[in-house]
């Protein structure tokens, strides 16, 4: 109890006592002032903007520092953009754009679509005028975008006739004509009478562009009479000097030049030089073309003269801009140590009254501070024993359930490796099914067929052989298809292995060139050895005999009477022995070369109409990639055709290209 009262006691020493605010109706007053002033300073800048840019900017600053004071973000964000177009009349295209972006975070903190509209609008306007056409039409949809978004008629126009301005800049007439078109009725129906004058002109001018001079008088003639109307003097210079270029194009020159002097005219009464710059270029085009050299010389030097002056009121322009900027960075540096100083000021009333409160406080926790730590203490001790049973548990938990979850992972793989294999065995299988269903089911019906009709006794004896011959070709055929297969499945196999060995080529060669002499005999083709009885490869002795016998078959297959078949090889740069199986045979199209080698996708008869089964090229690939080669064909019709591949060499190989033997059998 003695320690409240003690407490309450220093309370009132320290602390002053509480003053009612008596003034409350008096700053409600200020503030409503400040806002109209504000918005005056707004009003101000925004009537400034074309005629005294740096006005513009000065008014645009005070109504900028008036509504941060009150508060009010929505005549803040209007400051900003007001102050920007300032800027932007002035040429300095990064002051502006700094201040429009400042408008468009707070339009869009307090969801101002119409304002956003029009910020959106202004940046495109810089890139427009930097000729930055991508940008300009892209921030032009946005304010079109939010101009729809608010229903706001104005934004939407303005927008629609931004974008045709930008689209015409860029010699894009017809989708600038779309614009214009779009905006046209807008105005029309807001009456802007000047934003209707000047979408007609633009038109105008846009129908003169594409040398459509009809449709350019119709909107210009339109344009040129509103501008009687709201007496705009500027609207009609331009109205004029449409009209002259669209009679120079439909080659009247009267009434060109009658017009452009009219827009030379009333440019002259405006003062206006750019107008006046652009009007007597436009005569002197016109009067250069009919040949009036004498005139076309004086509104060419009246031209010269106003381009200079232009260009001169350009560099003040800037020079004007780079005033304003430094004018604005002292002003800056003026306004920040006045700000400095009163902020010093305001730090040394904070830290008085801070250290009032401070004390007491202190004076609080002092006292909170013994009653907590004791009974923090107390507590602390029992939660720090349930804790810690707790993280026991949970540790326990964790364990258990990675332990599980990595289990699962491993089982998740295990399965999607069996599922993978089940596929690739399943693939296999029906390959295999598919060839064997075809190829030793029909020369088994034959001789079924033929022994049927052998034990009925109608078949003659001197028929016999001719069918006892074609029926051994067959089964032979048959028998290499089931060799094929058998090594082919081996080779598929789960858990099957390469049987690697140092391989002799030219063996292999001769065992084959004696088993398919016979073949070859019937036919008068002959065969060749041309392999080096030295050349050894590293591979599968029973793949690589199979490979070279459904290379020499098939040859045999498509050569006739007198053809040569012959193999060779030859040692290449990258530790790899080249087999070729070359042949003056009738040769293949390039169109069946892509063909071969796939499984059942290629298959025809041979020069003395011999069938295959189309799996002989498939498996020689995939022995052969087996192997780590690589096999492929060299051919045109009628030119016989070389099958190549490419075998490992062995390390017994010689290191020196051994001479070629060769070894015939002339059939």
């Amino acid at each position: 109890m003695t320690a409240v009262l003690l407490l309450q006691f220093i309370f009132a020493l320290i602390v002053p006592p509480f003053k009612g605010n008596t003034a409350n109706s008096s700053t409600e007053q200020d503030k409503s002032a400040l806002h109209h002033r504000t918005e005056e300073l707004c009003d101000l800048s925004k009537s400034y903007w074309y005629s005294d840019p740096k006005k513009a900017v000065a008014f645009g600053k005070e109504a900028i520092e008036a509504a941060a004071k009150i508060e009010d973000k929505k005549l803040l964000a209007k400051a900003y953009n007001n102050t920007g177009v300032g800027y932007f009349n002035l040429g300095d295209y990064n002051t502006a754009t700094e201040h429009y972006y400042e408008a468009i975070k707070l339009r869009e903190q307090i969801a101002d679509t119409i304002g956003l509209s029009a910020s959106y609008n202004n940046i495109a306007n810089i890139y427009n005028r930097q000729n930055n056409y991508g940008k300009a039409i892209a921030y032009y949809q946005k304010a079109l975008t939010y101009g729809n978004a608010a229903r706001d008629t104005i934004s939407i126009a303005r927008a629609l006739t931004n974008m045709g301005n930008a689209y015409q800049r860029k010699k894009d007439y017809n989708l600038a004509l779309k614009y214009y078109l779009r905006s046209l009725p807008l105005k029309e129906k807001i009456n802007d009478q000047r934003g209707v004058v000047i979408s007609l002109v633009n038109i105008g001018f846009t129908y003169q562009k594409q040398g459509k001079y009809p449709n350019a008088l119709h909107y210009l003639q339109r344009g040129l009479a509103l501008t009687f109307r709201s007496n705009n003097l500027h609207d009609r210079i331009y109205a004029y000097r449409g009209m002259a270029e669209t009679y120079w194009g439909l080659k009247d020159y009267e009434k060109a030049t009658l017009y452009g002097h009219q827009s030379l005219e009333l440019a002259q009464q405006t003062h206006s030089k750019s107008e006046i710059k652009t009007s007597a270029e436009t005569l002197h085009q016109i009067y250069n073309e009919i040949g009036n050299y004498k005139e076309a010389y004086e509104y060419l030097r009246l031209y010269t003269i106003y381009t200079d002056s232009t260009n001169s009121e350009e560099i003040t322009r800037q020079t004007t801009s780079f005033q304003v900027k430094y004018e604005t960075a002292q002003k800056e540096k003026e306004n920040l140590l006045l700000l400095a100083e009163h902020e010093r000021h305001e730090h040394e009333l904070k830290n008085k009254t801070f250290i009032q409160y401070a004390t007491i406080v202190l004076l609080i926790m002092a006292l909170a501070l013994i009653v907590i730590t004791y009974r923090g203490n107390r507590r602390m001790k029992r939660l720090n024993k349930l804790l810690s049973r707790k993280n026991k548990k949970v540790s326990r938990y964790s364990e258990n359930i990675k332990q599980q979850k990595n289990e699962l992972a491993e089982q998740a793989h295990a399965l999607h490796n069996q599922k993978e294999e089940l596929e690739r065995l399943n693939y296999q299988k029906d390959k295999l099914f598919s060839v064997v269903a075809h190829d030793l089911r029909g020369p088994l019906l034959s001789l079924k067929s033929l022994l049927q009709m052998l034990s009925m006794g109608k078949i003659p004896e001197e028929k016999f052989h001719y069918f006892a011959k074609v029926l051994e070709g067959e089964q032979q055929n048959t028998l290499w298809l089931v060799d094929n297969l058998l090594l082919w499945t081996r080779s598929q196999m789960q858990g099957a292995t390469l049987k690697l060995q140092h391989v002799s080529i030219h063996a292999l060669v001769e065992e084959n060139i004696k088993l398919l002499t016979p073949q070859a005999q019937r036919k008068g083709i002959a065969l060749y050895n041309e392999v080096h009885p030295k050349a050894l490869a590293y591979a599968d002795a029973e793949m690589i005999k199979l490979v070279l016998r459904n290379l020499v078959s098939n040859a045999i297959k498509f050569c006739s009477k007198a053809d040569t078949i012959t193999i060779a090889t030859e040692l290449l740069e990258n530790k790899q022995l080249q087999i070729a199986v070359r042949d003056t045979g009738i040769g293949i199209s390039a169109e069946n070369q892509a063909r071969l080698f796939g499984l059942r996708t290629y298959t025809t008869l041979g020069t003395a109409r011999e069938k295959g089964s189309g799996l002989g090229l498939a498996l020689c690939k995939d022995f052969i990639e087996s192997n780590g080669g690589r096999i492929w064909v060299e051919s045109a019709p009628g030119e016989g055709c070389i099958f190549k591949f490419t075998l490992p060499i062995s390390t017994r190989q010689n290191s020196e290209t051994p001479e070629l033997q060769t070894t015939a059998a002339i059939l």
